[in-house]
């Protein structure tokens, strides 16, 4: 069959999700941007395919036939390995004539040498039943169509609640589309929905967890610039923070830790081109990430302690009863950190602030003519890392002799270096680089191995003044606490003269 219609564009949307109370308000919003135009009401049902093993959404991508009214729809979609705020995803769309998707239509596209497989093996997976409401209107030079969805996605006889409002940029500068993103979630209790619903309907038909997802710096080319350089790391940097989102909803302690980790990069990426950018907007960003990381951080502080501290310490300890204890208080502080957390993933400021920054690193985020925005990024490397590193070399000097404080201030200006340092290291070559990366890794490890007894400590501080009954216990842990760091106090001075005597790859 040929197809009746067939378009490869890429789909550029924010989404969001909103409590049902909420729908009347929203719908109210939106009616008055669109200026009076009138909506396009649908009843929209659609059906997922896939074979038993999910063999497409495991290759990254989802094949669906949507019916609305008589009309039938086929979309060939790419599931977003690399999220980001705003959807980019290829799609193939064809007309058809039933809800049984058509495998000829797929020889121009990617799934083309897979056809033949796919025969006989697809099924349905999961559908979406939804009403529609569509707004279409012009927004800041931009054409912009909103939706607003409510319905329910099922699987089987597992079933869930979707209400979605989806902004997509039909054309004009993806800035408009933050701007307006950002006019709707003032008016509105909105939180970012960064999953699409084909992997909403995966979740569902499994059982499974959004996964963890750990932040990947692409080699940037020589032939980048200043800005172009900029832009590349604060995506890639914030799109961590995205893509660990559904991960930290569920309290899934990697994807604690992979935000917590992105959140610590873009911060960096912020502060090594800190010369360049407008500082009024740096101090709000870096204000509004670094109180996000604290909530991570102490989130992170207790899961280690649960999982990983605890547990080892008490291996040694005898009196069971105590142990429980102690392992029943440290579990409910640990939860009430989530709950922190969870509290903040359902406000409105890191939904601007994820937001706002998108805009900004899409407009005009540096400062200066635009002839040094232009200069090859290459050629300032030196120029930016050479402050870190001097800072690192004041801070580690004498280095037997520095508090717990100042270990755990040159370990966060290690972190700095070292992730900065990565992200230029393919500008030279590998033979400099990788001795330099691995003496910088391992003093890093050391580092952290004291930081993490110096947060233990001040945990079992934390829990024995309030939970008297468990003060003996919490001594006894906190004194096999200290064997640790003077076994890593002992290894860390020969790591320092290791990292020192060797020369920075960019020098």
């Amino acid at each position: 069959m040929a197809p009746s219609k067939v378009s490869v564009p890429l789909e550029i949307e924010v989404k969001f999700l909103f409590p049902s109370d909420v729908y009347p308000l929203l719908e109210n919003t939106i009616a008055l941007k669109a200026a009076g135009t009138a909506p396009a009401q649908m009843h929209q049902v659609t059906t997922y395919y896939d074979t038993p093993e999910l063999d497409l959404l495991q290759a990254g991508f989802s094949l669906r036939v949507r019916q609305t009214g008589g009309q039938y729809v086929q979309t060939l979609k790419t599931q977003q390995g690399k999220r980001q705020l705003n959807f980019h995803r290829k799609e193939w769309e064809w007309h058809v004539t039933s809800e049984q998707p058509d495998l000829d239509l797929l020889s121009g596209t990617p799934l083309r040498n897979w056809r033949k497989d796919f025969r006989g093996k697809l099924a349905p997976a999961w559908t979406t039943d939804i009403r529609r409401t569509v707004h279409t209107f012009e927004h800041n030079g931009a054409l912009v169509e909103c939706s607003l969805d409510d319905g329910i996605l099922r699987s089987g006889e597992k079933a869930t609640n979707l209400r979605e409002l989806e902004l997509e940029l039909k054309r004009g500068p993806v800035t408009a589309l933050y701007d307006l993103a950002l006019e709707v979630v003032a008016d509105n209790p909105l939180r970012l929905d960064v999953l699409s619903k084909a992997e909403r309907g995966y979740f569902l038909l499994t059982g499974s967890a959004p996964p963890s997802k750990k932040t990947k710096f692409q080699n940037l080319s020589r032939k980048i610039t200043l800005l172009g350089g900029f832009r590349s790391l604060a995506r890639t940097g914030l799109n961590g923070i995205i893509l660990n989102l559904p991960a930290v909803e569920q309290s899934e302690m990697e994807g604690i830790h992979q935000m917590r980790v992105a959140i610590r990069q873009v911060r960096t990426i912020l502060r090594l081109f800190a010369h360049y950018e407008d500082d009024h907007a740096l101090k709000h960003f870096q204000k509004e990430l670094r109180r996000i990381g604290r909530l991570l951080g102490k989130a992170r502080d207790w899961d280690v302690f649960c999982q990983d501290t605890l547990p080892n310490m008490l291996m040694e300890i005898a009196d069971s009863s105590l142990k429980k204890i102690l392992i029943d208080i440290a579990q409910e502080e640990r939860r009430k950190s989530h709950e922190l957390l969870h509290q903040e993933l359902k406000s409105k400021p890191l939904t601007i602030l994820i937001i706002s920054l998108s805009a900004w690193i899409e407009g005009h985020p540096l400062l200066g003519k635009k002839m040094l925005q232009r200069t090859p990024l290459h050629t300032l490397v030196p120029d930016l890392l050479k402050p870190l590193d001097h800072k690192i070399t004041k801070q580690g000097s004498h280095i037997r002799r520095l508090s717990a404080e100042e270990l755990h201030t040159l370990r966060k200006t290690l972190k700095k270096l070292r992730y900065s340092a990565g992200y230029f290291s393919n500008f030279y070559a590998r033979k400099n680089v990788k001795p330099y990366m691995d003496h910088c890794k391992k003093l890093q490890h050391y580092l952290g191995e004291i930081n993490d007894t110096a947060i233990a400590d001040a945990l079992l501080k934390e829990i024995g003044k309030t939970h008297t009954k468990i003060y003996s216990i919490a001594s006894s842990v906190g004194s096999l606490n200290k064997k640790r760091r003077k076994s890593a106090l002992h290894a860390l001075e020969h790591a320092w003269k290791k990292f020192r005597d060797t020369k920075p790859f960019w020098a």
